[in-house]
């Protein structure tokens, strides 16, 4: 449930780094993108996974847990100390963290 919440957030939080490798899943993901840039069709993907968590009737958001809006600092603190992302293309710190469960929060992507 947490992998499938978080997917399509982290997609979005990498899109910057991995728009071409997103953009290439999107066609996969039965998604035209033809008319889009890469950027664009990365969009896409992301949208397309967070579709399918929907469709599979899976919250999409972490206000759909029941998690309160006050405890993102301390969620964000709690998974940079313990999961270490080495392998994540790109680097999250503390801001970065708490933006990331803010969107989960909000459904922002």
């Amino acid at each position: 449930m947490g992998c499938a919440l978080g997917l399509p957030y982290l997609m979005d939080f990498n899109l910057p780094i991995l728009s071409g490798k997103l953009a290439k899943m999107a066609p996969a993901l039965g998604e035209p993108t033809w008319m889009h840039s890469e950027v664009g069709a990365a969009k896409l993907a992301v949208h397309a996974v967070a579709r399918l968590i929907k469709d599979v009737g899976l919250p999409l958001t972490l206000r759909e847990h029941g998690l309160a809006e006050k405890d993102l600092e301390k969620m964000a603190d709690t998974m940079l100390a313990l999961y270490f992302r080495a392998m994540n293309p790109r680097p999250m710190g503390k801001k970065e963290a708490v933006q990331y469960f803010r969107n989960m929060w909000n459904g922002t992507l």
